[in-house]
């Protein structure tokens, strides 16, 4: 994923899609894969009518599931066909208060705040 690209994003806060930006916290390689918990920002490109997202807001996303490959200590990795994000606040915490996707328990703790 690159400047440019949209990802899907998966919570009722109401984007349905993201195109990217600006990588908040970005690697050394400067077109690296998104990783799970990068941080991206950019504004929305589809979004659900009612909602506290947007159209054309500027929203910040962390990378809940990814294309590349991600491996455990334990010797199975996992890999998905689709990067989906979360959005969030500037304080860290969701926008949204479901995740209609599956995320993982020591990503929760690490790098999502319960305010």
């Amino acid at each position: 994923m690159i400047k440019g690209s949209v990802i899907a994003v998966r919570d009722n806060s109401g984007a349905k899609r993201v195109k990217i930006l600006h990588m908040l916290y970005k690697r050394r390689n400067r077109n690296a894969r998104l990783k799970l918990g990068d941080v991206v920002n950019g504004p929305v490109k589809r979004h659900k009518k009612s909602r506290k997202v947007k159209k054309k807001d500027r929203v910040i996303v962390i990378i809940v599931i990814s294309k590349h490959k991600m491996f455990y200590l334990d010797g199975v990795f996992l890999m998905y066909n689709l990067t989906i994000g979360v959005t969030l606040k500037p304080n860290n915490a969701p926008i949204g208060t479901r995740f209609k996707t599956p995320v993982s328990r020591h990503f929760k703790k690490d790098h999502l705040k319960d305010k």
